[in-house]
């Protein structure tokens, strides 16, 4: 869960959200955690895989908010899925923002293969292959031109 502006610390943020859980009436984390130093980001386990979606849902559905900032939710993910999801969003922001300016809202699967979507067409796939990234660009369709001249 991040976000969490204004929490200052662990165990402000910890009370944050058994608060939330509270009122939600929903599951009891059995373990808050930061790893390595508190930087707006917290973890929280759960006593099984049933619970820790249940809490998820809840928490994602509740349309939270910390000094003005929509809080995310995301389940934990190995380094290499995160790797293969997080080179999707770097392209992303890299070619929306950096290279055309603009603002564009996309979803990235959270499901491997993790794909990039753009005006309805799968423009790019990610995914780990003995343990290194492997993406494939889609160069048909309207972003075509500009795909296929992206280095591999």
């Amino acid at each position: 869960m991040g976000n969490l502006d204004g929490s200052g610390s662990l165990s402000a943020a910890e009370v944050w959200l058994k608060e939330k859980f509270s009122s939600l009436h929903g599951p009891k984390a059995t373990n808050i955690y930061v790893k390595a130093t508190f930087q707006r980001m917290i973890f929280a386990e759960f006593p099984d895989q049933f619970t820790r979606d249940l809490a998820m849902t809840l928490l994602k559905t509740a349309d939270l908010k910390r000094d003005g900032k929509d809080i995310w939710v995301a389940q934990g993910r190995n380094p290499a899925d995160r790797a293969a999801r997080n080179f999707c969003f770097g392209f992303k922001h890299h070619l929306f923002k950096n290279e055309w300016n603009i603002p564009y809202t996309v979803r990235i699967t959270d499901e491997a293969p993790h794909t990039l979507p753009v005006g309805g067409e799968v423009a790019l796939t990610a995914h780990v292959s003995s343990n290194e990234v492997v993406h494939e660009w889609n160069g048909k369709g309207q972003f075509g031109m500009i795909f296929t001249q992206v280095p591999k």
